[in-house]
């Protein structure tokens, strides 16, 4: 009898057992999804055609050299777009790009973000490089990613970077590589690009107390005889002409938000409203203009 007993409830343990195993639900798998390609919040718009480069490889993208759809190597989707030359690739003297231009409008909150991938072959001393630029009409250039050549082990994510000093241009984005031919062999991949504008966020209005104070009557310093004025060109930053900005991580811009007189003046050093992306980078802004001083001048004076 004590046989039989254990025997059953032997085989009720088993039974049990069964019923346990068969009702657990599966455990579901802990690894980490990439994240999606940016959702446009409501009220916003995307600007950026097939960022994620999903509808048909490199459509709506301009190319130069070395570029190509690749599908081994993606943040998202099934494609990501390669740029330069693959340790596969004979070397050679080649610029790779894909850009595409892009119409900002006025009076938005403009981000930019990506994922990039930078790659090399060889760790030696050459003149290839990686770099993502926002092109300006003028030709100057906004550098999101600096140029120089990087070997990352895994996606780098660029978020939100702000793009609302060129508010109201037209843009070029830039991804590129540069061979020199000699050496290494340098590439990256590129996924997930995506420009988004929102309305801008009012500011916050109130009635003020207005009080009238006679303005002053402005004065001119004349100009003594024999002297000439205005030898610097677009002196009060109306145009985009004239100055040429330094090539520098957080270069000097254009900016209408503080001004002395006019509608534009000339924003040098990190502005906190470029985002968080640009904060506390070394850097030196700097704008310059060439011009001649007659050798038959006695003096010159700046103001």
């Amino acid at each position: 009898m004590r046989h039989r007993v254990l025997g059953i409830g032997t085989t009720l343990v088993f039974v049990l057992l069964a019923i346990l195993l068969v009702a657990m639900p599966a455990i579901p798998s802990l690894a980490a999804a990439p994240l999606p390609y940016p959702t446009t919040p409501p009220g916003c718009q995307q600007l950026v055609l097939n960022g994620g480069f999903e509808n048909g490889g490199l459509t709506s993208w301009g190319t130069q050299g070395q570029v190509a759809p690749d599908s081994s190597v993606k943040f998202s989707g099934n494609f990501s777009a390669r740029i330069g030359l693959t340790a596969l690739d004979p070397n050679q003297n080649v610029s790779s790009e894909i850009r595409q231009t892009i119409v900002l409008p006025n009076n938005s909150d403009i981000a930019l973000s990506f994922k990039y991938y930078p790659r090399f072959d060889l760790n030696i001393a050459d003149a290839d490089v990686q770099f993502v630029d926002v092109r300006r009409t003028d030709g100057t250039r906004i550098p999101i990613i600096p140029a120089a050549k990087q070997n990352l082990l895994t996606w780098q994510s660029v978020d939100n970077v702000s793009l609302n000093t060129v508010a109201g241009q037209q843009i070029e984005l830039i991804f590129g590589v540069n061979n020199d031919g000699v050496g290494s062999r340098t590439w990256m991949y590129v996924d997930d690009v995506s420009i988004i504008v929102c309305p801008a966020t009012p500011t916050p209005t109130w009635t003020p107390t207005i009080t009238l104070t006679p303005l002053p009557t402005a004065t001119t310093t004349p100009v003594p005889a024999g002297c000439i004025s205005d030898v610097i060109l677009n002196n009060s930053f109306e145009d985009d002409l004239f100055w040429v900005f330094g090539d520098d991580p957080v270069p000097a811009a254009y900016s209408g938000v503080e001004k002395h007189t006019g509608l534009r003046s000339v924003r040098m050093g990190i502005d906190p409203a470029l985002g968080a992306y640009v904060q506390n980078k070394e850097s030196f802004s700097s704008i310059r203009q060439p011009m001649q001083i007659s050798p038959l001048a006695t003096s010159a004076s700046l103001t």
